[in-house]
């Protein structure tokens, strides 16, 4: 933190110390077919930050070190899976999903730079935009154990009403 915001440093004046975050994840799930089930998730955020300041650093550690929070309702999803293959006591499934924003991105809280500051983006709920989210995945089993991987992306459609898009994802 100290070399951050250190005068000799990035010229950052406030870092983030610490962001614990908690989701809590309502889900509902109706398979229609032996080959197709749709899923839909709501998420529930909690966020809290907390930040030390380059006067913080350079007098007492605590003076002006300050967190912020967010919680409220993030983006809903909803998505398709669909078996493409089942092949001995493996199963390939291909998923679309669609991310709706629902979730906040106009999140503030009171700072040093005054009350009811604008949050950055890590501590808001939501990206604002509508996401496409494709997946493959693949899962085996035998008697006793079973094992699978997973290939997710999202892709940003556009940006939001402040002009901003977060980046698109894979993993």
């Amino acid at each position: 933190d100290a070399q951050v915001v250190s005068p000799d440093g990035q010229g950052f004046t406030v870092t983030p110390s610490e962001l614990p975050m908690r989701m809590d994840m309502v889900g509902f799930m109706i398979a229609p077919s032996r080959r197709v089930t749709f899923m839909a998730m709501v998420p529930f955020v909690s966020m809290d930050m907390d930040h030390r300041s380059r006067m913080s650093i350079a007098t007492d550690p605590d003076a002006v070190a300050f967190s912020t929070t967010s919680s409220g309702i993030g983006d809903v999803s909803a998505t398709a899976l669909v078996l493409l293959a089942e092949p001995g006591r493996t199963r390939f499934h291909a998923g679309l999903g669609v991310s709706i924003p629902t979730g906040s991105i106009d999140a503030t809280d009171d700072t040093p730079m005054g009350e009811d500051s604008q949050l950055p983006y890590p501590m808001q709920r939501g990206s604002g935009t509508v996401d496409v989210m494709p997946s493959l995945t693949y899962l085996g089993q035998s008697d006793r154990f079973g094992w699978g991987m997973q290939a997710r992306g999202t892709v940003r459609l556009g940006t939001n009403d402040r002009e901003y898009g977060l980046g698109d994802r894979a993993g």
